[in-house]
Formats: structure tokens, sequence, C-alpha cells
């Protein structure tokens, strides 16, 4: 594990069709519209499926953690 403090560094750019393009060192750039139910494209991340997608993902990662312990 890398010495505190952690950084995490992003860019976002809200394109005139209302897309929002997210990029972080060393990943592939990702597509943010709303959702469907709000009136967005179907078949893109949208900020309600990124949070519940990172609330699992972080029990994941932590579960796995402490299972290795």
């Amino acid at each position: 594990m890398k010495d505190l403090p952690h950084n995490y560094a992003i860019t976002s750019i809200l394109n005139n069709d209302g897309q929002v393009s997210l990029k972080a060192n060393n990943t592939p750039k990702m597509v943010i519209t709303a959702p469907p139910e709000f009136g967005g494209p179907a078949g893109n991340w949208s900020p309600e499926t990124l949070l519940v997608a990172l609330v699992a993902s972080c029990f994941l990662l932590t579960y796995r953690a402490l299972a290795s312990a």
C-alpha cells in the first residue's frame, strides 16, 4: 500500500449534447449521461448507476481484503 495521502485526479468535460466525459490517469474514458428515467439515452453510465456500482465494488474489494487477511 502506498503512503498517505492518496490523491485521485480526474478530468470531466460537459459536451454540448449533455454527455459528460470522465478521464483519470491510466484509465479509459467514460461517457456519463442522464439515465433514461430523466430523459437521457439508454446504454450509458449515469450518476445513479455509478453510485450503486461504486458501493457494490467497495463492498466486494473490502470483503476480499478482509478475507485474505
